[in-house]
């Protein structure tokens, strides 16, 4: 293609140029595409209180048992972040009660059924419940 080629070329693109600045709102409205969002059926989310009261319960594999003393450092550690970190997220101070169960309960299925990390990610399961 020589230079005769690259003069067809220019003036082509000069002349489609000039034409797309003429009739730019019918080009425009060709890439116009109507979307119609999605109903939204979800429930309000419930934010944090400043009165917030958590449950919380410590459970067990058979591989992975839990021992008294490591119940005690989960609600040590609990007690000493938690607040300060909600406290923070939410700008104003949180008055948080943990009530941790009494006893440790135990998973009826090994550790693996409920998950692993792997080579895709953490906190994958197996693929066999779906």
């Amino acid at each position: 293609m020589g230079k005769r080629g690259h003069a067809i070329g220019m003036v082509l693109c000069i002349l489609l140029a000039i034409i797309s600045q003429f009739y730019s709102e019918e080009i425009n409205s060709f890439f116009e595409i109507d979307v119609s969002g999605p109903e939204s059926t979800a429930a309000p989310l419930v934010g944090l209180q400043n009165n917030e009261s958590w449950l919380v319960v410590l459970v067990d594999f058979e591989s992975n048992p839990l021992t008294e003393s490591a119940k005690d450092n989960a609600v040590n550690e609990l007690n000493q972040y938690t607040e300060d970190y909600l406290s923070q997220a939410m700008g104003s101070p949180i008055d948080l009660s943990i009530v941790v169960h009494s006893e440790i309960l135990r998973a009826p299925k090994p550790l693996s059924a409920y998950g692993a990390d792997g080579e895709n990610g953490r906190d994958y399961g197996d693929g066999t419940v779906f």
